[in-house]
């Protein structure tokens, strides 16, 4: 059976996607509502804050305030039902009070009790074990004084529920419950009712509670016989009000479904016990759409989503443009609209002119300055923010607008920016989803991994990072979009100008790196993520030509920043090269043989490698730079310069190591703690006049002791 998924993406609907949770952190008094019959999928990732904080509130109020807010909360957070119960809780100045209230910690004790006998699952079979002991908490809860009339019925109704016994469910709504004039505590009790009415097979009347109260998941299970295409037409021929609610939400979980499975042929399931044939089906809602639009205006938006939606799932983007556009035109509340924009806005992208225009340029740019406001307005802030296991789970049901910019909307843009060779506005965009990716990760988000830099560093040329910074001390890009949007870019002015030095230092433009490098603060050379694997590390090398300081750096090391390791090399770079310019014969060659060590060593390959790279990831020890390319331009000048032999070996030797393409790289051992070194090798390398070379010399026994790849071509060639 295929499992049924909730695209964000797809969402046509005119309500709220918000939903409430049925399972709370630690224990929360009760949950906002009743799961029905089937897991909520999405329990362990969200709760409603309204929920915490109407808890916390009552027992602030209910203590005279003798208790700080942030106590009553980290007791509820950091309590466990089993440790409670057993007495193995931590005590603080909430437990202190409570105690001294027979009824409230009677109650209290009630309420863990109850969670405890369903914390691990959401299946609703208790253990008789468990049942009883539920019954004789409720015998047990007497004589309830006023503030916690209506708790006792929300925990009431709990146990019921635990044990099926929806009739007192419904008389314990009857008679009590439904007088509740607290929102928080009333919508709580309402989700117990709606579960009545749907055991009782009221699917309109439990799926407006539902609605009301935002609860998408029992919705779902209200309207799941209705979808597919027998349900929907069944819904559309009979348009009452009870059926207008349920044919919204029956639309848009098929709108959902098609979209992940419109390339299966032949039945499949849409949800349990459901079975749609995917193509058939499909091909009669798009017709169903069609004939539907028009006769009932205020639905017309609805129809034509859904049929922009399918035919952009088909590929059919001028039909889903057309129909996108058309549904922009009609009335709809601004969920219904804000949808249907988000479907135009991609067949807008995927109908995009072959040749980038400025007004189209523009016009990409609002849109996308807009989709990155709302993905920032509602993500969640500081300690809202789930932990990383669940936090896509939570985006999905909380955050549409991030979810479709992220995941639908950005690939397209970036596919149509590089397209059309928008490479300040790539960048742009990379910037100002990176500052979505900031605030949904809790602000963790580094420099150095944000998508920008990694653009920037990996694949833009060190004349295009110029250029780009020179775009934003000025704001004035070259191409629309990102002038559009260049003023919004974020980027600290330190972060920028190290990774510009350090792209020229790749691209062996010491003296013009220089005029970057010396800009840097202390303060923030105290900071980057290269500074311990450059500390105390110096040009005295064992062999020259070859890494060979693999000790383990404290990455957490903090240096005061007084020292510019990549502005001392700069220096000794451009000195040297100043120098080779009035020499000859073997000092010219010392003195080339000398700058090709140094810019091995700043190269992907040597001990210093860190002083050609922008931040530390395994990804970006294959950036590539042009170090070792000219470390070997350097060693054949050597070559043509010097007069001795010894010298000479020294020359073969650096050129027999020194890669000239990619066929030397690091990994980390799978282990994850050690540098290893890997080797691709040809035969028509360059290297091979070299090696051929050095195994002729008298001392190739002892060179071979060092150097691996040359001890393997002497070896298949003795």
């Amino acid at each position: 059976m295929k499992k049924f998924i909730i695209m964000v993406t797809a969402l046509v609907l005119g309500f709220s996607s918000k939903v409430s949770a049925c399972m709370e952190c630690a224990m929360w008094e009760g949950s906002s509502s009743f799961h029905i019959v089937k897991p909520h999928p999405d329990y362990d990732v969200s709760y409603m804050k309204s929920n915490e904080n109407e808890t916390v509130n009552f027992w602030y109020n209910y203590l005279n305030k003798k208790v700080k807010q942030d106590v009553i909360r980290d007791f509820f957070n950091n309590t466990y039902c089993a440790g409670f119960l057993k007495g193995s809780y931590e005590e603080n100045a909430f437990t202190e009070l409570v105690k001294k209230d027979a009824f409230a910690w009677k109650y209290l004790t009630a309420c863990f009790a109850v969670q405890d006998a369903n914390v691990e699952s959401w299946d609703y079979e208790p253990t008789e074990k468990s049942a009883d002991k539920a019954r004789r908490l409720l015998a047990g809860l007497k004589d309830v004084p006023s503030a916690f009339e209506y708790r006792v019925s929300l925990l009431k109704m709990r146990v019921y529920a635990l044990l099926h016994d929806y009739n007192k469910i419904e008389k314990e709504w009857n008679d009590k419950a439904q007088h509740c004039t607290d929102k928080a505590l009333a919508n709580r009790l309402k989700g117990y009712y709606a579960s009545v009415l749907f055991q009782k097979r009221d699917y309109a009347s439990a799926l407006r509670i539902y609605n009301e109260l935002g609860d998408l998941q029992s919705i779902r299970w209200c309207v799941y016989h209705y979808v597919g295409y027998n349900g929907i037409k069944s819904l559309a021929d009979n348009l009452s009000p009870e059926n207008q609610i349920t044919l919204q939400y029956a639309l848009q979980d098929y709108a959902n479904f098609y979209s992940c499975n419109e390339n299966i042929t032949g039945p499949t399931y849409l949800l349990d016990g459901v079975e749609t044939d995917v193509q058939k089906d499909g091909a009669r809602i798009k017709a169903l759409c069609k004939e539907m639009v028009g006769k009932r205006p205020a639905d017309d938006i609805l129809w034509l989503s859904v049929l922009a939606w399918m035919n952009l799932k088909d590929g059919d983007y001028k039909v889903a443009l057309d129909c996108a556009q058309e549904a922009m035109k009609r009335k709809g509340t601004p969920t219904q609209k804000e949808n249907a924009e988000r479907i135009l806005l991609l067949a807008k992208l995927h109908t995009a002119p072959i040749v980038s225009n400025d007004k189209f340029l523009k016009e990409l740019a609002d849109d996308y300055m807009l989709l990155c406001n709302r993905a920032l307005n509602e993500l969640p802030d500081g300690d809202e923010i789930p932990s990383d296991d669940d936090y896509r789970n939570y985006y999905s049901t909380y955050c549409p607008n991030y979810c479709f910019l992220m995941d639908a909307y950005k690939p397209l843009l970036v596919d149509y920016l590089s397209k059309h060779s928008c490479k300040q506005g790539l960048f742009v965009a990379y910037n100002l989803s990176d500052q979505v990716l900031a605030k949904s990760h809790e602000g963790s988000w580094s420099a150095w991994s944000d998508e920008m830099f990694r653009e920037l560093n990996h694949n833009a040329s060190m004349e295009e990072v110029v250029t780009f910074y020179e775009c934003l001390k000025s704001k004035n890009a070259n191409d629309m979009f990102a002038q559009q949007l260049i003023k919004k870019v974020k980027v600290d002015d330190q972060v920028m100008i190290d990774l510009v030095g350090t792209k020229m230092i790749r691209e062996g433009k010491y003296g013009q790196a220089l005029l970057y490098l010396k800009k840097l603060t202390p303060k923030y050379l105290a900071t980057t993520n290269v500074r311990a694997y450059l500390h105390d590390r110096k040009f005295t090398f064992e062999d020259p030509f070859r890494r060979t300081q693999r000790g383990e750096v404290d990455e957490e090391m903090v240096l005061d920043g007084s020292e510019n390791k990549k502005v001392e090399f700069c220096e000794t770079m451009v000195n040297l090269i100043n120098k080779n310019k009035t020499l000859s014969g073997d000092m010219k060659a010392k003195n080339e043989i000398e700058m090709a060590m140094r810019m091995f060593q700043a190269s992907n390959y040597g001990d210093l490698w860190a002083l050609s790279e922008f931040g530390v990831s395994l990804e970006e020890y294959e950036v590539p730079n042009k170090l070792c390319a000219q470390a070997r331009v350097q060693l054949n000048n050597a070559l043509k310069d010097c007069k001795t032999e010894k010298m000479r070996f020294d020359i073969y030797y650096g050129l027999a190591c020194v890669p000239v393409g990619e066929e030397r790289f690091w990994t980390l051992n799978q282990d994850w703690d050690t540098n290893e070194l890997h080797y691709k090798f040809m035969m028509f390398h360059p290297a091979v006049s070299a090696y051929e070379y050095l195994i002729q010399h008298r001392n190739v026994r002892d060179l071979t002791k060092t150097c691996d790849v040359l001890k393997w071509y002497a070896k298949q060639n003795s």
